[in-house]
């Protein structure tokens, strides 16, 4: 029946679809305790899983089967190899913040048609906070709470769309296999724990959603997305993170990729030592701090989990199930081992949630 059971819709990060982040492993065989949304589905929640555009199994902007449209710094991925001194054909951004938002509620629209339930928990991995958490600030009768893994945030982000749009942009980019591992072997040497041999399962997972990038060197393409409205300033604005909308964040403390940067000669080394400091000039890009992120909210309604020897590929790391355990307590109850709001970190021993600043 409608509204028997709470409705999940998931969403994926910058660079690897939804079906390697959130169905990773499948039904059945050796790795299907990874599937996170098989997990929900067995736990009374209804998951839908979306890949956003140009991503996994969804449509693919023409534009994107022109390997000259590859971002200049990732074309010696290619092979062959594009010069870096080609044009690209479509210099434009192929997604944005607005593109990104419109499919988000064109699929709450079909999810509602089919289930009925017009308020959504939205489960978002990575850069899916941009969305996902703009969509909670701009449409909060739509979403019931907001589930994000190792959300990015730049708190001096872009606040509004670029006027002029730009033109020049690099529409597409490109990961391959060393890329990901390396990524991956940098929040091992922070004490990120894995499988041996999931590295690899996990890549393929990832690289057989995109038939046209295994003819280019074995790569996955994706498009370089401009985005805006997801910052210090914005979110602190907003009067619905954590007051209509209740907003539960888990990262790992071996993340290395929305920590702050400690070197001080480093170029994205950009925040002020203190979180109430002016803000410095907007800019897309890094740095990303998810612990700001927390700060930011305005709103009671948040819960901020730090969980000892997992990294940014958590979906696929040893510590899986306690993600997965963690957003089924929080869809269904709004909690987390009995915690609505607060930041804490798991004990990497005993698993308890111990109070922290």
């Amino acid at each position: 029946m409608p509204g028997q059971y709470p409705v999940a819709l998931m969403v994926h990060g910058r660079s690897v679809p939804s079906l390697p982040v959130f169905k990773f492993g499948a039904d059945v065989g050796p790795h299907v305790r990874y599937n996170w949304a098989k997990y929900l589905s067995k736990h009374d929640v209804r998951a839908f899983v979306m890949d956003l555009q140009g991503m996994g199994l969804s449509t693919r902007p023409y534009e994107m089967n022109d390997p000259r449209n590859v971002m200049v710094a990732d074309r010696s991925k290619l092979v062959p190899p594009v010069s870096p001194t080609e044009p690209y054909p479509y210099p434009h951004p192929l997604t944005d913040t607005d593109s990104e938002l419109a499919e988000v509620r064109k699929v709450l629209d079909w999810i509602y048609d089919y289930t009925g339930v017009r308020k959504v928990h939205l489960v978002g991995y990575s850069a899916a906070s941009f969305a996902l958490g703009r969509l909670a600030m701009t449409n909060p009768e739509r979403v019931a709470s907001l589930f994000l893994l190792a959300p990015v945030f730049p708190p001096y982000g872009l606040s509004a769309r670029p006027i002029p749009y730009p033109v020049g942009y690099p529409p597409m980019r490109v990961v391959n296999k060393q890329e990901m591992i390396t990524s991956w072997n940098n929040d091992a040497a922070f004490g990120a724990q894995r499988q041996p041999g999931i590295d690899d399962k996990m890549w393929g997972w990832t690289a057989m959603w995109d038939s046209t990038g295994s003819h280019w060197g074995n790569v996955s393409r994706y498009p370089n997305t401009l985005r805006w409205g997801w910052n210090k300033a914005e979110v602190q604005n907003n009067q619905n993170l954590g007051i209509t909308v209740p907003v539960a964040i888990v990262r790992g403390n071996s993340d290395s990729q929305i920590i702050l940067p400690t070197d001080p000669t480093d170029p994205n080394r950009r925040l002020p030592a203190n979180f109430d400091d002016p803000g410095l000039t907007e800019k897309a890009g890094p740095p990303f701090n998810a612990k700001w992120l927390y700060f930011a909210i305005p709103g009671a309604k948040k819960l901020s989990i730090t969980i000892y020897n997992t990294g940014h590929f958590m979906p696929w790391e040893t510590q899986h199930d306690v993600l997965h355990t963690y957003s089924a307590q929080w869809i269904k109850g709004g909690s987390v081992d009995g915690y609505s709001q607060g930041m804490f970190l798991r004990h990497w021993s005993s698993g308890q949630l111990l109070p922290t600043a």
